[in-house]
């Protein structure tokens, strides 16, 4: 019971201050007990108690803050945890270099370093270490700038022998994740955000990459380590595919899981290793005819190529220039015409022939006074991942067959195509794993035809030898254009020009100011929504409208189209003493003459 009080002491010498409370604690206990009810109610759980062993990483808000902002579960401070203010502390700063590590001189296993801004998270992790949980201590050094100066040493205890609470603060850090040995997460985890210097951390889960080589071959990434293959049966140039590294047998990176890069074409070329253990940079690198553009890291940040946008060219227009005498509630400014411009045309690649008979029936002919033959088909499989072969004679006539194997994914579609001058025969055999189907290939029969099946494939583009095709071909339609947004800026000083000049929450493609006592112009800003900022004053990728201006005329008087003869601000026919200035309109008896004006000021005479 003594710790009791003891405890509600503690929680009650701050109340009873802001209260002003003067009397002892016992007088005003079941006030104290209920409000240390509602404290316990609130608080978080230790997460060493909730399903945690051992901690492997820990997320941190960096707040600004000084020592003094500490509000923790670890005991007394210089026990089980620590915080020291050098230089005067963060005080505020709104950018920081934070080095996480073993030792409290940062030297020794590190487990982050990066720049970190207000209101910003970081993660620091044993396995940037290649170990599976932290020491018993860990220190996290706040410096100026990277090479500045040390503001603030925070010592952390990162063994269960002291609680680990989400929201706890340790000086300027405040713990939002933890995670564990054993896989438990406690806290809210966050979705994967840009890390704006694309400190990778843990080593590379996720990689993008640009094909820049010839379209119709196969290829990719591929993870021999846990044998994961990112292979496309028909890669396109031009077009950006992702791989996962690692996604089956590991959780955190391995020396081994280093993708190779191939292509295959009439045999297996092999292109280089990228390094993904964040040993280095390899964004922009290239692997032959693939370029890196991006990657997600084990920890969750994003990084990537700042890419050209397909931005709008025109910010549109709005409408709603006003003008009122003095303050007032502004009308809504319109959305005359939105922003457009560059948006991607929908491309069906389809080149059908003008008879709508089909291209592959018997009334085709090859030009020699033959039947036509299919030259190439684009076919979806639905069947089991694995390589799919295609087996034919040279429907020419020639010795020469067709023989092609792809690895194709299920879901996937594919193009088989007869090798040079050469067209399938008049029967295909087709192979995959599990089965094999044969297709009557020649067009004399009506089996080749859009949206036809046979086996796991469905046709979705054919082409012919005499030069028809239809249906799905050549390479996918562009994506569709990003959307469009929106964002609102004003200014009290001409039209405003900059994004630092936002309306917070202004984002639609009319907007409604709020009341103005001063004159304002607008401008509605557009973008297409992944088009790049770069973050400080002038902005990259927004496009303007025109500028609207809501004008506020402070001659009130002329405004409304009335004298102000003595120049005291009230119109002559509101003023109670036109030829003598008198902008207060004293009264003291209320019979409409103002007291300047008025022969008997004190008693009520309005004919005077």
């Amino acid at each position: 019971m003594k710790n009791f009080y003891s405890k509600l002491n503690a929680l009650w010498k701050p109340l009873n201050r802001r209260l002003a409370f003067k009397r002892p604690l016992k007088e005003v206990s079941l006030l104290a007990i209920a409000f240390l009810c509602v404290f316990t109610l609130q608080a978080q759980s230790d997460c060493c108690d909730t399903g945690g062993d051992k901690v492997q990483t820990f997320t941190f808000e960096y707040t600004g803050q000084n020592c003094g902002a500490s509000n923790n579960d670890q005991g007394s401070q210089g026990d089980k945890w620590d915080c020291d203010d050098f230089n005067g502390g963060p005080g505020g700063d709104n950018s920081v270099y934070i080095i996480s590590s073993k030792e409290d001189d940062g030297n020794g296993d590190v487990y982050f370093a990066g720049t970190v801004g207000i209101g910003e998270t970081f993660t620091a992790s044993s396995l940037l270490e290649n170990d599976d949980d932290f020491p018993s201590r860990t220190y996290h050094l706040i410096y100026s700038a990277q090479g500045g100066t040390l503001l603030q040493i925070v010592e952390v205890h990162a063994s269960c022998s002291a609680p680990v609470v989400i929201g706890d603060q340790f000086g300027s850090l405040i713990l939002r994740n933890a995670t564990f040995k054993n896989g438990y997460s406690c806290g809210p985890t966050t979705p994967p955000t840009n890390n704006p210097n694309c400190n990778c951390q843990s080593g590379i889960y996720t990689v993008t990459f640009t094909y820049n080589g010839q379209s119709g071959i196969g290829g990719g990434p591929y993870d021999y380590h846990d044998n994961e293959l990112g292979y496309w049966s028909n890669l396109v140039q031009g077009q950006s595919y992702t791989f996962n590294i690692s996604n089956t047998n590991h959780d955190h990176w391995h020396e081994h899981n280093d993708p190779i890069f191939w292509t295959y074409q009439n045999g297996w070329i092999n292109h280089g290793t990228m390094d993904s253990s964040c040993d280095s940079d390899v964004l922009g690198n290239s692997y032959g005819p693939f370029t890196i553009t991006g990657w997600i890291d084990l920890q969750g940040n994003q990084c990537s190529l700042n890419q050209e946008c397909d931005n709008v060219t025109d910010g549109g227009s709005i409408s709603g220039n006003e003008t009122d005498c003095g303050p007032f509630d502004p009308s809504t400014i319109t959305n005359v015409e939105d922003a457009s411009g560059n948006s991607n045309p929908a491309n069906n690649n389809n080149n059908n022939n003008n008879n709508g008979s089909g291209c592959c029936n018997d009334t085709h002919s090859d030009g020699a006074g033959g039947h036509n033959h299919v030259k190439s088909l684009n076919l979806r499989y639905n069947g089991p991942s694995g390589n799919v072969n295609l087996y034919t004679n040279d429907g020419s006539g020639g010795t020469g067959v067709t023989n092609i194997t792809q690895f194709v994914e299920n879901g996937e579609t594919v193009v088989f195509e007869a090798a040079g001058s050469q067209k399938y025969g008049s029967n295909s055999d087709w192979s995959y794993p599990g089965g094999s189907v044969e297709l009557h290939t020649s067009c004399s029969q009506n089996d080749v035809v859009l949206g036809a099946n046979f086996g796991p494939f469905e046709i979705l583009g054919i082409e012919t030898a005499n030069g028809c095709s239809e249906g799905e071909f050549g390479p996918p339609p562009p994506p569709p254009s990003e959307p469009i947004i929106y964002q609102w800026i004003q200014s009290t000083s001409g039209c405003p020009d900059n994004i630092s000049q936002a309306i917070p929450g202004a984002n639609g493609a009319s907007y409604n100011p709020s009341f103005i006592s001063q004159t304002t112009w607008y401008v509605r800003l557009a973008k297409r929504e992944l088009c790049e900022e770069d973050g400080v004053g002038e902005a990259e990728g927004w496009v303007a409208s025109n500028c609207i201006m809501k004008t506020v005329e402070e001659d009130i008087c002329a405004c409304l189209g009335q004298n102000d003869t003595d120049n005291d601000g009230v119109c002559d026919p509101d003023d109670n003493c036109v030829f003598n200035p008198n902008p207060n309109q004293a009264d003291n008896d209320s019979d409409g003459i103002g007291n300047l004006c008025d022969n008997c000021p004190n008693n009520f005479n309005p004919n005077q």
